[in-house]
């Protein structure tokens, strides 16, 4: 008796000390928690790949050889289309923002089927003129002008952001080097730890969440750079200004859905307002027809069937995510929309229910 009331105030004072020692650091390294969630999820993606791998190089290498090698072409595969794409906006930019230029220091025209939209072509023509009207005072808007002001007054934050992003996705590759290394033992280290705390039911949830995760690279991702390259290869036979540009911008639009046709459309616009209407018509139907094969076949499909979830919630999970936790949120929104649908059909049929 004297026992167990000693021990109660030892293990009180043993939980205070173990949170507090867990919050600390986990409030400490509180910078590098979207490099930690970024490799488990890069690792979750490529997980059957680099078993593969570490397989077909032997056990010899599955220490340091292997994962050094995997850890490379993902990074290489990451980053190489990222840097293309960033050489060409480059390029390009600078013609595009004198493409616009000259546009507006021309009060161009608009074109007569703006006019005969209706309800709204009244409103449209009033905008266009607006927009490519030439200044107040005549003269024409110079690259100079426009690289002032607020772009200038924020490239300190613009490289500050950069540098984030760059140290970021170092330490990502890091941490998936180790993930790699040593993940088989994490992975049972996790599941001990949470059947002690949770009971079997957090393995079925752990489960959930891979399939969610990958089910959500093949359904948003690459389904959406498929959408960018396809879109991409429309634009350069309609003869689109800049058409690897605003293929590279379209692509990483539409990894969210429903975005792409916000950049079709302004590649649209752009090809009208030059007078090429056939081949603006030919890009928001080729588009829309692209979009609704990829949106509303292929992507819930591989997402849906992969988490369990009609589409629906897979598509609140994505916006959901992605407005609580930026682009994180395409995988993770997903994963707890998953977790969730699992813990209420567990609440509302209970296995149990069915036997009987």
């Amino acid at each position: 008796m004297d026992f167990n009331m000693a021990s109660r105030p030892q293990y009180t004072f043993r939980f205070i000390f173990f949170a507090g020692i867990i919050g600390l650091g986990l409030w400490t390294i509180r910078h590098f928690w979207p490099a930690l969630i970024w490799s488990i999820v890069i690792a979750i993606a490529f997980w059957p790949l680099w078993l593969k791998l570490k397989e077909s190089m032997g056990s010899k290498h599955e220490k340091m050889l292997a994962p050094a090698l995997a850890t490379l072409a993902i990074g290489v595969t990451l980053i190489l289309p990222l840097l293309f794409f960033a050489f060409e906006i480059m390029n390009d930019f600078q013609a595009a923002i004198h493409f616009f230029q000259d546009l507006k220091n021309q009060d161009t025209a608009p074109p007569d089927w703006l006019g005969r939209i209706p309800f709204f072509g009244g409103n449209l023509v009033n905008k266009w003129h607006q927009f490519f009207a030439p200044s107040s005072d005549g003269s024409q808007i110079s690259l100079h002008q426009l690289l002032n002001g607020n772009v200038i007054n924020h490239s300190r934050a613009f490289g500050m952001n950069v540098a984030r992003r760059i140290t970021t996705f170092f330490f990502t590759l890091m941490s998936l080097f180790f993930l790699f290394r040593s993940g088989s033992e994490l992975q049972k280290m996790f599941l001990n730890v949470s059947r002690r705390l949770m009971g079997p039911d957090m393995e079925r949830f752990a489960h959930q969440v891979v399939l969610s995760v990958r089910g959500t690279l093949d359904g948003l991702v690459l389904v959406g750079l498929g959408e960018g390259v396809l879109l991409g290869i429309i634009y350069v036979f309609t003869g689109t200004p800049h058409a690897v540009m605003f293929g590279g911008m379209t692509a990483i639009a539409a990894i969210i859905p429903f975005c792409a046709p916000v950049m079709f459309c302004i590649v649209a616009a752009i090809l009208a307002s030059q007078g090429h209407i056939g081949a603006a018509i030919t890009v928001v139907a080729l588009g829309m027809l692209i979009l609704m094969i990829a949106d509303h076949v292929v992507r819930p499909i591989l997402i849906g069937g992969a988490t369990r979830l009609p589409f629906l919630w897979v598509l609140i999970g994505i916006l959901g995510g992605i407005e609580t936790f930026g682009l994180l949120g395409l995988f993770l929104g997903p994963a707890l929309m998953a977790v969730l649908i699992m813990i209420w059909r567990d609440i509302a049929d209970p296995p149990h229910l069915n036997e009987d």
